[in-house]
């Protein structure tokens, strides 16, 4: 998902960039930021022994769609551009809990304690 946009972001699909910077009153710059800052967060989610950096990556995603969607209520958009964003947080968010599902730290298990061999007297 992060990466089609970013793709459309290299693009410069005129209509994405146009609502960017004339509807939301973003600066040009922040588009290619925000395209570029992409590219490195879904490495991070696609490789699979980074378990820290994927943790910032879910982060970023989540902190770039949700302010995707602050910004279009904010701009007094249609309530028809928030789904998918809204959407995309959801698929985020499932991803996440599949992810620790997966790695055994889920939230319903218990926390890994490492074994002291050491006998207090």
């Amino acid at each position: 998902m992060m990466l089609i946009s970013r793709t459309f972001t290299a693009m410069a699909a005129p209509g994405s960039i146009e609502v960017v910077v004339t509807h939301l009153h973003y600066p040009m710059y922040f588009v290619s930021y925000i395209g570029i800052a992409k590219v490195p967060g879904v490495i991070a989610l696609v490789i699979p022994r980074l378990p820290l950096v994927k943790e910032r990556a879910y982060f970023g995603f989540l902190l770039n769609l949700f302010s995707a969607s602050n910004s279009m209520i904010r701009a007094g958009g249609p309530a028809s551009a928030r789904v998918p964003i809204l959407m995309g947080m959801m698929l985020l968010f499932e991803s996440y809990v599949l992810y620790y599902e997966r790695r055994g730290d889920g939230p319903n298990e218990r926390p890994r304690t490492m074994q002291c061999s050491v006998v207090w007297t």
